[in-house]
């Protein structure tokens, strides 16, 4: 994410995930509700900043409940 403006801007996402998945970052993430993740980040002005996170998806018999995790690291 990028900000072109002069002043530092925040953010908030919402991601919906189906099946059961851990979403795993040192975001300032937490569960929304079962199926969605809401996460916030300030960009300062000029720079770039990554939001970068990884997706742990279970199938078959791995996959205990239709909902996401939320896993700080």
């Amino acid at each position: 994410m990028r900000n072109y403006t002069g002043e530092p801007i925040e953010l908030q996402v919402r991601r919906t995930f189906g099946g059961h998945v851990e979403f795993v970052s040192s975001l300032d993430a937490k569960n929304h509700d079962y199926q969605t993740v809401e996460y916030t980040a300030t960009v300062p002005s000029g720079e770039r900043t990554d939001l970068k996170y990884e997706l742990v998806e279970h199938f078959g018999r791995n996959q205990k409940q239709s909902r996401v995790e939320v896993i700080e690291r």
